[in-house]
This record gives C-alpha cells, sequence and structure tokens, in this order.
C-alpha cells in the first residue's frame, strides 16, 4: 500500500473519530437536565426490581415513607432523604433511541428497573471511564448518569427501615410502662410514677432521653401475637406507640404491634429503657 493511501486511511479515520468526539461532546452539553424533572417531595411511591423480580416498594404515608415489600415498617426518614435527590442527578449525555440500540448499552437485560410513580428508569451497563452508568427513560431516550445512582438503588429493602423507635423528631407526652407513668409534673421535670428506689430526678430524664435517641440493633417481623410486659409511648402530636417486652437470649426485644417489627437491643440496654422490674 502506498504511502499516500495509507495517509489518506488515516486521515479519514481521524475525522471519523473526530466527528464522534464531536457527537458526544453535543450531548455532553446539552445534557445537563435531571434524570426525572420532578421535585422529590412530590414523589409518592418508589420500587426496584432485579432479574424480574421485585426487589423492594416504598409509598409515602401521612406519618412518612413505608417500607411495604420485602418487609413492612417505617422507611428512614434521613436514608429516603438521600436517596430521592439522587432521582434528579445530572444527565451527562444523552441518545435519541432512534439513533441507538438499547441492546449497545446493556439495555436489553437491564440489571435494575427502578420505577418512580409509574415512570421507569431502566440502569444497563457501566461506563468505566468516568464511573456512570446508562440509563434509559421509558420510550423516550437513554442517558448517561453518575453510577452513585444504581449503587444507591441497588440495595436490599431491609437497609431502609427505621430502626428507631420513635418516629424522627417526635416529641414524647407521657410513656406508660406495667406499673410506672413517666410524665411531666408542673414544673415541667420529668418524673416516674411510682418512683423506684434508688431513681433520681436525673434517672427520669436519662429514661426519656434514652427513649428518643434509642435505635435497635436488629430488626425482624412480628405478626402481633405474643404476650409481654406493655409499655405505651404517648406523643404530643397525639399519635401512640405501643411494645412488648419479649424474652429473647440476646438480649431485649421491644415488638411493636404498630409497625408490625420486632427492634432487638444488646441485654445491656434494658436498664437503659425499663424502670426496675418492668422487663418480665
Amino acid at each position: 500500500m502506498q504511502t499516500r493511501t495509507r495517509l489518506n486511511i488515516a486521515l479519514v479515520g481521524g475525522l471519523v473519530v473526530i466527528g464522534l468526539l464531536f457527537w458526544l461532546a453535543g450531548r455532553e452539553q446539552a445534557g445537563q437536565a435531571p434524570l426525572l424533572d420532578r421535585d422529590p417531595s412530590a414523589v409518592s411511591q418508589v420500587s426496584v426490581e432485579a432479574e424480574g423480580e421485585l426487589r423492594w416498594r416504598m409509598a409515602r404515608r401521612d406519618e412518612g415513607w413505608w417500607l411495604e415489600e420485602p418487609e413492612s415498617g417505617p422507611a428512614d426518614r434521613e436514608r429516603v432523604g438521600q436517596l430521592l435527590p439522587l432521582l434528579r442527578a445530572p444527565v451527562h449525555a444523552r441518545y435519541p433511541l432512534e439513533e441507538v440500540e438499547p441492546a449497545q448499552f446493556g439495555l436489553d437485560e437491564p440489571v435494575l428497573v427502578i420505577q418512580v410513580d409509574g415512570e421507569r428508569l431502566a440502569v444497563g451497563d457501566g461506563e468505566p471511564v468516568n464511573r456512570r452508568r446508562y440509563v434509559q427513560r421509558g420510550n423516550d431516550d437513554i442517558v448517561l448518569v453518575d453510577e452513585i445512582v444504581y449503587f444507591q438503588f441497588d440495595r436490599p429493602g431491609r437497609e431502609f427501615l427505621d430502626h428507631r423507635l420513635l418516629p424522627a423528631g417526635a416529641a414524647v407526652e407521657a410513656i406508660t410502662f406495667s406499673g410506672h407513668e413517666l410524665t411531666r409534673d408542673d414544673e415541667g421535670r420529668w418524673r416516674l410514677e411510682p418512683m423506684p428506689e434508688a431513681y433520681q430526678a436525673e434517672d427520669n430524664e436519662r429514661l426519656i432521653e434514652n427513649w428518643q435517641a434509642a435505635r435497635a440493633r436488629k430488626l425482624s417481623g412480628f405478626d402481633g401475637e405474643a404476650d409481654g410486659a406493655a409499655v405505651a409511648v404517648r406523643l404530643v402530636d397525639g399519635r401512640e406507640r405501643r411494645f412488648l417486652v419479649l424474652e429473647d437470649e440476646e438480649g431485649l426485644v421491644l415488638a411493636s404491634p404498630n409497625t408490625g417489627l420486632r427492634y432487638r437491643f444488646p441485654a445491656r440496654e434494658a436498664d437503659a429503657l425499663l424502670p426496675p422490674g418492668n422487663d418480665d
């Protein structure tokens, strides 16, 4: 092959590459709109499927977000608050479906399908250079977004359950234990009646603080059928959370008919949440 011919082939190849780069760059510049153009606070339902099976589903209720599948229980407000804004992740490139084949991007068999109030987001292959993922938006187009969107949605549903005994930010009005009641006196100080021996005023304050900050180490389902000492927590907004104190070789278990969950704590935390004589 003559030198001039080789030069012409190289020149044509270089022009093709340059043209491709301009094609991609044009989409990069045009692609600063979000993945979904909607306010996260307006989203009411999110679900994730993997390999054709439902992985988890959450829905917004009056009291906040609730995990419905694979387990039922209140969702962690902070975790959901970190997740939903990712639906507005910036788009770094856009590919109209009439110009490409979804299979080129691994979207013939997506690794994840996210449903947001009926809108379908299929997640395909990763683009390793810039750590991004291809996502098909319904039957509209394919876009390239940061890979954190995939990683944060590709989690077991259990990770979104709220481990707190009480709703985030809830103010307690009173706690009724078996044989004791914790309320505020006329001067606004917490007081446990009847007062156990050797109990001090600071013990009352510590007890209420422990309840408002308590997070279980483990969670499991509760079908509502069990016998145990009852604890009722009345909140300032009128809501009530009820618990049963159950025996467990691993430590303290508080089972809630309200959430359908068993909250497990190490044995050493029993005294932090229960007055003397309320663990049986």
